[in-house]
């Protein structure tokens, strides 16, 4: 044999060795029309068919004192907005089940130029104000920053101010913009942005490019503030204005929100969108899925600029009241499930409830996931850092565990893992003991009627909260001083359908969830 043809064989036979490594590549979402099997890293190829979906109402018409709502975000248990451009500096804290505002925060020293988004790293809100729609050329383009901490107790505080000192301020240029920019016609600039997350100590921003109908993700480094430079890092062809944009925290999907006006000045019956964004490598957020949404027009939906997940899969959009060309569209709140349009091996699972109830010197641990997980473990820490396990299962959906007889302050956590056999946790739950003092008997009426006895040896001033096992909350009373014995309590407007509520207590130094049964 000539070795001409060895070399021949031998060519042959180093392609066919290569090829599984070309098959590691390609669409790695099983609902995706060009799923493939084979692949194990995700190219971004993936393709969808045309999908249609309509977000239910959650409240048909919020107060009109946010009928410009322009931003959202789901913080530590409560829904937040503000009104966009010209709007006070205000921030507005709303009842998901009405039109109630709970709470009003005004940011001292600061000004509303035009107020886009908001997002929350889990210790600190950052607010938006680089709306830049009118001729793209604002060199104030600016990012507030401030501690939640800083927002006092709602209950005692409806009307509030975050103190000048307490806010940080964020001033940005876009690297790719000549300076000074120079100005355009109205609607007319690459340069406008409404979106914006934060992740991995970055701030990212989305702009809606009324040029290219585009989008470009922009990375601000650090989270400090000073004049900082947003670096453009990618370009995804969305074929519409994006207006608002959330990440589920820990997990690696976002969503992007926005809409196609054919005319923004006027006769705006264009169509809304929903962008899925999925299983990216780091924070290269265009390199993995795009899934989008149709969504209904504006004569459904309003102009729709606000969304924010509430957790890792459902959550709320917000629209801005509309009144032109002879139809009326007030602000409204909507709800959207993800669950059908990400595939298991992406979404985690959903830990519903995780609560702690005190009683006979021991704690008793409970939790409710949507679906079974593997290998839960419920961790202990005295100090809130360093936690054990002291208990295990290999699956589980429910389920409670009682642990017994510690003293002073405890932490607890659930770990599990995801259908991709990655670690998740919980929120981090704390107990304070003092066997002297405890709310016992504690039971409930579907006429909203709650009965507790305060076991104590001084009064102590509570308030209450009733939330679904879903987290909705179905009743508030206020805080006052309770002295020891029995009380009788009643939720005004309560309704529950279910057998078993949670009621939340607040105390001056602590906040619980108990599991309550409706009598």
């Amino acid at each position: 044999m000539s070795g001409h043809l060895y070399r021949i064989i031998f060519l042959f036979v180093f392609l066919a060795a290569l090829q599984p490594l070309h098959s590691q590549l390609g669409c790695t979402d099983p609902l995706a029309n060009n799923y493939n099997a084979a692949a194990i890293s995700n190219d971004g190829s993936c393709t969808y068919n045309i999908t249609t979906y309509n977000p239910g109402i959650k409240v048909n018409q919020l107060s009109n004192t946010v009928n410009e709502t322009s931003g959202l975000q789901f913080m530590d248990g409560y829904l937040w907005t503000f009104n966009d451009s010209g709007g006070d500096p205000v921030l507005y804290c709303i009842d998901t089940l009405s039109n109630t505002i709970l709470q009003t925060v005004t940011l001292e020293g600061a000004t509303n130029v035009d107020w886009e988004d908001m997002a929350f790293d889990g210790t600190h809100v950052y607010i938006g104000d680089f709306g830049n729609n009118i001729n793209g050329a604002r060199t104030n383009l600016r990012i507030y920053k401030f501690p939640l901490s800083a927002i006092p107790d709602r209950l005692s505080n409806p009307l509030a101010t975050i103190p000048f000192a307490a806010i940080e301020i964020i001033q940005f240029t876009y690297a790719n913009q000549p300076q000074p920019p120079a100005a355009t016609s109205q609607f007319n600039t690459r340069f406008d942005c409404e979106a914006m997350i934060v992740d991995a100590g970055k701030i990212h921003l989305f702009t809606k490019n009324y040029v290219d109908l585009n989008t470009v993700h922009f990375e601000i480094a650090g989270l400090e503030a000073g004049a900082k430079m947003a670096m453009p890092v990618d370009t995804f062809s969305s074929n519409f204005l994006v207006t608002g944009a959330d990440i589920i925290p820990g997990e690696d999907i976002i969503i992007l929100l926005g809409y196609f006006f054919p005319n923004p000045l006027g006769g705006n019956f264009g169509n809304h969108f929903l962008t899925i964004l999925s299983d990216y490598a780091d924070t290269k957020y265009f390199s993995g899925n795009k899934r989008i949404l149709n969504l209904p027009n504006v004569l459904i939906m309003g102009q729709a600029e606000g969304i924010c997940f509430r957790n890792n899969r459902y959550g709320y959009i917000s629209n801005e009241a509309v009144s032109q060309s002879g139809f009326n569209i007030p602000a409204q709140l909507k709800a959207f499930d993800v669950r059908g349009f990400i595939s298991e091996s992406i979404l985690s699972f959903e830990l519903k409830a995780f609560t702690i109830r005190t009683e006979g010197g021991a704690d008793l641990l409970s939790w409710l996931f949507d679906r079974r997980v593997r290998e839960l473990q419920l961790q202990y820490s005295g100090d809130g850092i360093n936690f054990k396990n002291i208990y295990q299962t290999a699956l589980t959906e429910s389920g409670s565990y009682r642990f017994g007889a510690t003293t002073g302050t405890g932490f607890y956590r659930l770990q599990w893992q995801d259908a991709a056999g990655n670690q998740q946790y919980s929120q981090i739950l704390q107990t304070h003991k003092n066997p002297k003092e405890k709310i016992r008997k504690i039971s409930a009426t579907r006429q909203g009627r709650l009965f507790f006895t305060w076991q104590g040896n001084a009064s102590v001033r509570l308030s209450f909260e009733m939330l679904t096992v879903e987290g909705k909350r179905i009743g508030t009373i206020s805080a006052r001083e309770y002295a020891p014995g029995l009380h009788q309590v009643y939720f005004p407007n309560f309704m529950s359908g279910s057998s078993v509520v949670f009621l939340r207590v607040t105390t001056k130094d602590v906040s619980e969830s108990l599991p309550v049964f409706i009598q």
